[in-house]
């Protein structure tokens, strides 16, 4: 038995419903975490004024007769907006970095460890590099622009890969339960 085949032996492919499940539990952890950082930016940037919050009641009327025009207009000059714009990007700058990281450094997120999954090479079942990272979450953009297909085609696919999993060239695995288990 060869040393990689001998590794392989050792795991077997997460199932979709694993990795959704570890994906939830990164949602929590994220919005407890991100929910404060969003609360002080806002207040950063706009002070304890919502002034800037749509009051949609009194706009019902208006929304029936904008055009798409004049709401790209209205949008691009209102400067709270703008600065909306700004504390949703740093927002979502974290999470990427969040994931990216722990990818990284961990071989999985938060939520994958607690699910006992690992991210790994697809051919050698070593830990990814930054580079593998950076494209996985590259493809999870992608799985956005496709609604999600990529995401569930791993249910499809020999080794449970989605779209950014190819990518990657990563697969997500868990340890197979040793007899003693």
């Amino acid at each position: 038995m060869t040393k990689n085949s001998n590794i392989k032996s050792k795991y077997e492919y997460a199932s979709l419903n694993r990795k959704i499940i570890a994906f939830g539990i990164d949602v929590v952890i994220i919005t407890l975490v991100l929910s404060p950082i969003m609360n002080l930016l806002m207040m950063i940037f706009f002070g304890f004024d919502t002034s800037h919050m749509v009051d949609i009641d009194r706009n019902i009327e208006q929304v029936k007769t904008m055009t798409f025009s004049s709401v790209i207009d209205s949008f691009l000059d209102t400067m709270s907006n703008l600065r909306y714009i700004m504390v949703q990007l740093i927002m979502l700058m974290f999470v990427i970095v969040y994931f990216v990281f722990f990818w990284f450094k961990m071989s999985a997120s938060v939520g994958k460890l607690i699910m006992r999954c690992k991210i790994v090479d697809a051919d050698n079942y070593n830990n990814i590099t930054m580079k593998q990272s950076i494209k996985r979450m590259v493809g999870h953009i992608f799985n956005l622009l496709t609604l999600g297909i990529g995401l569930f085609m791993a249910d499809f696919t020999k080794k449970k890969q989605g779209l950014h999993d190819k990518f990657a060239n990563t697969i997500v695995v868990i340890r197979k339960k040793e007899s003693g288990d």
